[in-house]
């Protein structure tokens, strides 16, 4: 019983202890403050005014106040008699200077990614600087280094403080030279070549010096190396090797970390086969033999994840096609490594059918809504459909309008069977105005002005207009096209030109045309992707001609007498690209008939048919292939009129070879153009990925071949020409802009060579 009144008493006597050293808070005073406000301090606090004061209190407020990194020295006291809290504080520092220099490689470090470090270490210009931050930062930076490749890398840092508490950070980078890849093997590796598994990684032995020169591939980096390794791995599980299994890694860095050599030593173990295939869950009226032909596996096939990812995929896109736009389709896989199989469980789940509550557009600043409108291939209030929609975005792509375009989906949360579609697009440069003067010898003072607009004050219309002056030359020519004049995807265009020359002024061994006419065009819709156009063109044209065409061509150029030109002109287009500027998918045909009728003095008909294809290898690789292919001829005993012959050689046709100095000739060796052409051409195309912000660039690798003959019946396989080389293409605000190195494969002695060339206008 005494124990436990000892116990009370001491219990009491604590809380009475406690009570007698406690005082309220009247006032809080705060000093040093420069560049926080009162109030932000008072927040961190755990009291206010009316608050009782005691130890504990203060050793919490000034850990809270530290752990804001804003104050380099904190003190609190506290005045029992006037109940004055008392924090004394001296603040970290403002940053007036934040800088960082020294780096050269846009790989590892670039004005975006610092702007992004400083961000967020928070060591902007006008923060108060901490020092944690920016130990932090250097630790981030050394780590990207390395991660690069380069060990070797030097990070210094200088910091001055001046008088008014504002401090200057200087971080200084030496690079030093990367760490090169001296060798790189993949060994252990039997059904696959190790070439083959090489070129998964980014990295690897020295290219050809060259072209090594540009793709840097042999600066090692971490990073590159561990993305290369999981693409090993995904490459032999996508194929059924489910035991593939990576040995051992081995890489043996220099002494002084300038080169590593890698070896891998892998485990391809044995391809697995698809046993069973189990569908279930709800999928509608659908059989299994359907599910089965949409999954596009069967039984006894190899397992491969790619093909089961693309058949879940077709399984799901044909469900979206049905208006069912969140179909779940979840795949388990059973592996039995005793028989080298596996088991695949397909669970399908529909829900409900969807409907389109409303169809959004931002981005088009300057393009009207209706123009992107036209091309979606859906109405709100209408069925969900994904192909549709996907469709819709490669219609707006097409347009050539924009940069990009996104579609994002929405679904009602109080109306489960509704669902917004949202289209972004960020809109690219589609016209230019041009103002020029210039000076000639052959063509004296020339004052140029000139607008080629595509979407005309957005509306989607195309607009070229052109006015040349000069003592030679006098050229004026206009031209609209509506897409879409009628609201039903028809489209009307109207043109006319006038050129003047001046004899005096031009070279008097070629031949000049002195020319006015007019143009038109309807065109009809045939099929999603096809177009059938009906036009006519009505020219009336004086030739002059030089010495050369007075002698070769007598009947054309022995009347000054001006010839008018009335043809009706059909084509059908069929256009499915992708993308108007650089697409990597899809394809383009056109098939133009020129007839020029007994109506004028000109008497012939033209015939053009034009082929390109695009096939996406990989994401950042395309394949072309092309082909194009002309016929010319006159009727009614009338000679075909030499300016509309075909020829050959330059960035139009076959590089590597003067422009259009391939095909026939006269006796005195100038180029007299054939009425028979064709020319097969193949690339290899992709963005420059070496180059931030390259999304306007391609480069490429060609090879063409081609000719042109004098007539359909004097066809000679020794006319053929074919060449090779490599291109760049950038799509500039002044027109697309290419440059091509060439060598010819196919030659004669005669040939006229251009093995390199600037072209403005031209494009991949």
């Amino acid at each position: 019983m005494k124990n436990f009144l000892r116990i009370i008493i001491s219990i009491s006597c604590f809380f009475l202890s406690l009570i007698s050293y406690s005082y309220e808070i009247t006032k809080i005073d705060i000093t040093g403050l420069n560049t926080l406000s009162r109030g932000s301090v008072l927040s961190y606090l755990p009291v206010e005014i009316g608050d009782e004061f005691s130890d504990s209190i203060s050793d919490i407020s000034i850990k809270n106040l530290y752990k804001t990194n804003f104050f380099k020295d904190i003190s609190i006291s506290f005045e029992n008699d006037s109940g004055v809290l008392s924090i004394n504080l001296i603040e970290n520092p403002t940053i007036s200077v934040f800088e960082i220099k020294g780096y050269k490689n846009d790989r590892v470090l670039n004005e975006q990614s610092i702007e992004n470090y400083v961000k967020d270490f928070k060591l902007s210009v006008g923060n108060l600087f901490n020092s944690k931050s920016l130990n932090d930062l250097i630790k981030s930076l050394e780590y990207t280094y390395e991660k690069s490749g380069f060990y070797n890398a030097k990070i210094n840092s200088k910091i001055n403080t001046d008088i008014s508490n504002r401090i200057e950070i200087v971080i200084d980078i030496t690079e030093n030279d990367p760490t090169k890849i001296k060798t790189f093997e993949i060994l252990g590796s039997e059904v696959y070549e190790e070439e083959e598994l090489l070129n998964l990684f980014e990295i690897g032995e020295p290219d050809f010096f060259l072209i090594n020169y540009w793709t840097e591939k042999d600066d090692y980096s971490s990073f590159e190396y561990q993305a290369g390794i999981e693409k090993l791995k995904n490459f032999y599980f996508n194929k059924g090797y489910l035991e593939f299994a990576i040995l051992k890694e081995d890489l043996s860095y220099s002494k002084d970390k300038s080169s590593v050599d890698i070896k891998v030593l892998i485990s391809e173990g044995k391809r697995y086969k698809i046993d069973k295939i189990n569908f279930s869950g709800d999928f509608l009226n659908l059989s299994v033999s359907q599910l089965s032909q949409l999954l596009g596996l069967n039984s006894g096939d190899f397992f491969e994840r790619s093909k089961v990812v693309s058949g879940l995929e077709k399984i799901n896109n044909f469900f979206g096609d049905q208006g069912f736009a969140f179909v779940k389709v979840d795949a388990k896989t059973v592996d039995n490594s005793s028989d080298k199989n596996v088991y695949l469980d397909i669970n399908i789940v529909v829900n409900e059918r969807v409907y389109i509550n409303r169809i959004a557009i931002s981005g088009n600043n300057r393009t009207q809504d209706d123009v992107i409108r036209r091309e979606i291939n859906l109405l709100e209030g209408q069925q969900y459909s994904l192909s549709e929609l996907e469709k819709s975005v490669a219609n707006i792509k097409r347009l050539g309008y924009f940069d990009s375009v996104d579609m994002k989906t929405d679904r009602l949360k109080e109306f489960p069977d509704k669902i917004n579609i949202f289209f972004e697009v960020a809109e690219t440069k589609t016209g230019e105005f041009s103002v020029g003067v210039s000076q000639s010898n052959t063509t004296g003072a020339a004052f140029t002005l000139g607008i080629r607009e595509k979407n005309f004050l957005g509306t989607g219309n195309t607009l070229n207009a052109k006015l040349i002056s000069s003592e030679a030359i006098e050229e004026l020519s206009f031209f609209f096209l509506d897409p879409d004049f009628n609201d039903q995807k028809h489209t009307i265009s109207y043109g006319a030109s006038s050129k003047t020359v001046n004899s005096a002024y031009i070279d008097l061994s070629s031949y000049n045309l002195n020319e006015i006419g007019v143009n038109g065009s309807y065109g009809i819709p045939i099929s999603e992707y096809g177009k059938f156009n009906n036009g006519f063109l009505i020219s009336s044209t004086e030739l002059t001609c030089g010495s050369v065409y007075s002698t070769y061509e007598p009947n054309q150029c022995s009347s000054n007498e001006s010839k008018t030109d009335f043809s009706l002109v059909s084509s059908v287009v069929e256009n499915s690209l992708n993308d108007s500027t650089y697409p990597s998918d899809g394809r383009l045909n056109n098939l133009t008939l020129n007839l020029a009728t007994p109506l004028g003095d000109l008497n012939y008909y033209k015939l053009d048919l034009k082929h390109d294809s695009y096939y996406p290898i990989s994401e950042n690789l395309t394949a072309k292939v092309g082909a194009n292919f002309g016929f010319i001829d006159s009727y009614n005993n009338k000679d075909t009129p030499f300016y509309k012959k075909y020829f050959a050689g330059g960035a139009s046709s076959i590089r590597g070879f003067v422009q259009n100095s391939l095909g026939p000739k006269y006796p005195d060796g100038s180029v007299k153009g054939g009425e028979v052409s064709y020319l097969f051409s193949s690339s290899l195309i992709s963005p420059i990925t070496f180059i931030d912000d390259s999304n306007n660039m391609r480069i490429g690798a060609f090879v063409e071949m081609g000719s042109v003959h004098e007539s359909i019946s004097n066809i000679d396989s020794n006319d053929l020409r074919a060449s090779a080389g490599l291109g760049f293409s950038w799509k500039t605000p002044i027109g697309p802009i290419g440059v091509h190195l060439a060598k010819p494969l196919i030659k004669k002695d005669e040939d006229s060579l251009e093995s390199f060339a600037f072209t403005l206008g031209s494009s991949f």
